[in-house]
């Protein structure tokens, strides 16, 4: 009997001694088929220094340790990989149950779990173009056809990657980032996003990202990102777009104007997961923004190139997905918006106080019997004069035509003198606005103004320069009150209104669209 025991345990242990060695052998043979495989399939453009390779045969189980990821910039340009520079440390990778099996004409590769842990990533990327994509996807598609895994797990402690564009170059850098799946599928040979990728469950966090713009003169810098499918939750502790440049050289270096926007929270809830895979439509049920800082400044003094800017609700229609978002609400919004004239030292200045706004079934897919989307807009003008606006905003690109309907109260009109007399050298000596009633309707080509404008006591003064300081021009400003402008509506017991069309001006923004619209029927009520 003892005999027995004995030769029971002595074959445990020869079999447990040859199980280790052959996950050991498993383990170096593994770690050269890596390295070797890699740099033959890509050419030597791509090369991976593994410390360590583990194998348990019972949990079909690898486990690699500190693997350096090198590339050849000589060499993946040559052969179409589309990185310039690749450099990494990956110092973990475990896949836990591997399965391979045949499908069609391909290897399917099949996973419980994938866990990589990484402490630097850095690449330098190009715009792949369709040949690009395509040699890539050939190259994958000679390993594998698809990838399927259960759950992954991914920590990345700090990647960077940085994209040319011809002469321009953005960077985006990343710290502390986790992503979570659940149900991973990876179609390689698929030609359509839709069908390319599936996954049951997502999760992504992340303490900070970083994105560069224009070559590093402006800073897209996002804090606090959680992303959770199963949730349908999505939140943002702050967003900060920085300009890195002072006011007065940005349009030198970039040839854009210099905008700063700081928010402070944004959640998104009842996100839909399976709709943004399978339908490529991202569908919402709320978002809520707070606390947003929004400053502007236009350098007329320096020439920048025409660029043909798209109308808030043409950018929502061209949105590369679908969209579907139930109710937006804004609060606690502030805006200042600043433009030098190409003769002053000053800037004109404009303000937008406590705004709140709510957008009401935001979306670009058409449904019948629902042409618009509502924005709803309420504040303060120069921190005075309150006013609501309401935007109706046409989903279908077939449909350009708008609706705006506005209305502001009681406001001294000598409170946009630091608008407008930097800008037209025009100050207001007295004036105040009793009511401001307006419609605009219109497309991305014109729009007609009906104004009801109701003010009291408004009386201009024209300046002009002399010995380097703005000095009443008397006699001008006579005439023109005396003749051109009217003082008061009504007058006599007769209450003027407004009518006029606008053409837009395609280069400059929407809000320089609806401030002309909007001027435009208060000329024709001012000048009678």
């Amino acid at each position: 009997m003892m005999k027995t025991i004995k030769i029971v345990l002595c074959s445990i242990i020869i079999i447990f001694l040859l199980l280790l060695g052959v996950e050991f052998w498993l383990g170096n043979k593994i770690k050269v088929r890596l390295e070797q495989g890699v740099s033959t399939r890509t050419k030597g453009a791509v090369c991976l220094k593994i410390g360590g390779a583990r194998v348990n045969l019972l949990g079909r189980t690898v486990k690699l340790k500190r693997v350096d990821v090198m590339g050849d910039s000589v060499l993946l340009a040559k052969h179409n990989i589309p990185f310039y520079t690749l450099k990494g440390i990956i110092d973990e990778l475990t896949i836990k149950g591997i399965h391979w099996k045949k499908r069609d004409t391909g290897v399917v590769v099949q996973t419980k779990k994938l866990v990589l842990k990484s402490s630097s990533f850095e690449i330098t990327g190009k715009t792949a173009g369709k040949t690009d994509e395509q040699v890539f996807r050939g190259k994958m598609g000679e390993i594998l056809n698809a990838l399927e895994i259960g759950e992954i797990n991914i920590s990345l402690e700090d990647i960077r990657y940085k994209q040319w564009k011809k002469r321009n170059w953005t960077r985006t850098t990343g710290r502390n980032i986790h992503v979570g799946a659940e149900g991973f599928a990876w179609n390689v040979m698929s030609g359509a996003l839709a069908r390319m990728f599936s996954c049951e469950a997502l999760r992504v966090s992340s303490e900070r990202v970083q994105r560069e713009l224009l070559n590093g003169n402006l800073v897209l810098n996002v804090e606090g990102l959680y992303v959770g499918s199963r949730e349908g939750k999505i939140k943002i502790d702050s967003v900060c777009l920085l300009p890195l440049l002072p006011k007065g050289k940005y349009a030198i270096k970039t040839g854009q104007d210099w905008t700063q926007v700081k928010v402070s929270n944004v959640t998104a809830e009842q996100w839909d997961f399976g709709s943004l895979l399978t339908a490529r439509l991202l569908k919402v049920g709320y978002v809520g923004v707070q606390d947003v800082t929004v400053n502007s400044f236009k350098n007329r003094k320096i020439d920048q190139p025409d660029r043909v800017k798209r109308l808030f609700y043409e950018g929502v229609q061209q949105f590369p997905l679908g969209l579907e978002v139930q109710r937006i609400d804004l609060l606690h919004v502030h805006v200042a918006y600043e433009e030098l004239s190409k003769s002053e030292e000053t800037p004109g200045k404009i303000t937008f106080n406590d705004l709140s706004g709510e957008f009401q079934g935001l979306t670009n897919v058409v449904k019948a019997n629902e042409p618009f989307y509502k924005l709803i807009v309420r504040g303060k003008l120069m921190n005075a004069g309150e006013f609501r606006t309401t935007f109706r905003l046409p989903v279908a690109s077939s449909n350009g035509r708008f609706q705006i309907e506005g209305e502001m109260g009681e406001m001294d009109l000598a409170l946009l003198n630091p608008m407008i007399t930097p800008l037209t050298k025009i100050e207001v000596e007295s004036g105040k606005v009793d009511r401001m009633k307006f419609r605009i309707s219109g497309d991305a080509r014109e729009a007609t103004t009906e104004m009801e404008f109701l003010y009291e006591d408004f009386v201009i003064t024209l300046l002009r320069e002399k010995d380097g300081r703005l000095k009443k021009a008397s006699t001008l400003s006579d005439i023109i009150n005396g003749v051109l402008v009217r003082r008061n509506n009504p007058e006599r017991d007769r209450v003027r209104s407004g009518k006029a069309v606008v053409k837009r001006d395609i280069y400059r923004s929407q809000f320089n669209y609806l401030w002309h619209s909007l001027f435009a029927g208060i000329g024709k009520i001012v000048e009678g």
